[in-house]
C-alpha cells in the first residue's frame, strides 16, 4: 500500500503548469462569469425592433461604461450590459444605476438567491414619452452572468 506522500506526487506529475496566455484568458472568463450584468427586457404588444438594445445604450452610459459589451436578442427584446466594472457584491447599487439612466418610475426590487449569487429584478411601465410605441414595460434584472443563468434556468 503506498503511502500518502506517494500519492500526491502521482497527482502533481500529471498536472502541468497554464501558460501566460491560457492564465489570461481563464482570468478573462473568470470576469465574463462573476462580473456585474444588467439585462432589460422589453415586454412588447407587438416586436419593436431596436429598443432593448437602445435601452442597453442608455444603461452603459449611465453607469459611465461607454465601452462595455451589449448583447442582444431582437427576438425576445433582450439585451445585456456586462459585464461591467460595478461591484459583483453589489447588485442593488448597479440596479439603482440603471434605474437612474433610464428614468422613471421603478417598483421596488425583488430579491431572489441563488447558490451562485442574488439576482434583482425590477420593472416600470414604458414610458410613452420616451420609450417606443408598442413597448408597455420596460424589465431590469442585476447580478453576475452566473446567478443570471441559474435565475432564468430555475424558471425555464
Amino acid at each position: 500500500m503506498p503511502d500518502d506522500e506517494d500519492e500526491d506526487e502521482d497527482l502533481t506529475a500529471d498536472v502541468s503548469p497554464l501558460a501566460p496566455e491560457e492564465l489570461a484568458e481563464m482570468g478573462e472568463l473568470m470576469h465574463d462569469l462573476f462580473g456585474m450584468m444588467l439585462s432589460v427586457t422589453i415586454e412588447t404588444e407587438t416586436p419593436v425592433p431596436g429598443m432593448a438594445e437602445q435601452l442597453a445604450q442608455q444603461i452603459r452610459a449611465g453607469i459611465g461604461e461607454p465601452e462595455c459589451r451589449i448583447q442582444v436578442d431582437d427576438a425576445t427584446q433582450d439585451a445585456v450590459v456586462g459585464p461591467t466594472e460595478l461591484n459583483a457584491d453589489d447588485p442593488h447599487g448597479a440596479l439603482q444605476l440603471a434605474m437612474a439612466a433610464l428614468g422613471g418610475t421603478w417598483e421596488a426590487p425583488i430579491t431572489t438567491d441563488t447558490s451562485t449569487g442574488p439576482v434583482l429584478h425590477t420593472s416600470r411601465p414604458a414610458d410613452p414619452n420616451t420609450d417606443k410605441t408598442g413597448a408597455t414595460r420596460v424589465h431590469l434584472w442585476t447580478g453576475t452572468a452566473f446567478s443570471l443563468m441559474e435565475y432564468i434556468e430555475e424558471r425555464a
